[in-house]
């Protein structure tokens, strides 16, 4: 028979687990909205460089190639997110075998 102290320390074992998966789930999706902010934003004053015809070609070069480089590092971190997911997935399947194991039949 499981000791009662024991299966409350498993009930808060497993209401912790949840609740970081929770929290890294919304974390992934904020962290996911603002980089497509960013990313509409950098597309906003692309536009806006080429519209505005700038005389000074090397500073409209030198703007293009700075947004350039942040939309390549939001695209990184976009992927690294994407690898997150895979340790928010593997973290969830253990969660569910230590479920199984804790919820008595």
């Amino acid at each position: 028979m499981v000791n009662e102290g024991e299966n409350n320390e498993e009930k808060k074992y497993i209401k912790t687990l949840e609740s970081i998966i929770t929290n890294l789930y919304t974390l992934k999706e904020t962290e996911k909205q603002y980089l497509n902010i960013l990313n509409n934003l950098l597309n906003y004053w692309t536009n806006e460089s080429k519209k505005a015809g700038l005389k000074d070609e090397k500073r409209q070069d030198k703007i293009l190639e700075f947004i350039k480089r942040e939309k390549d590092t939001i695209k990184k971190i976009n992927e690294d997110i994407d690898k997150i997911n895979t340790l928010i997935d593997e973290t969830e399947k253990r969660f569910e075998k230590i479920r199984k194991m804790a919820t008595p039949p």
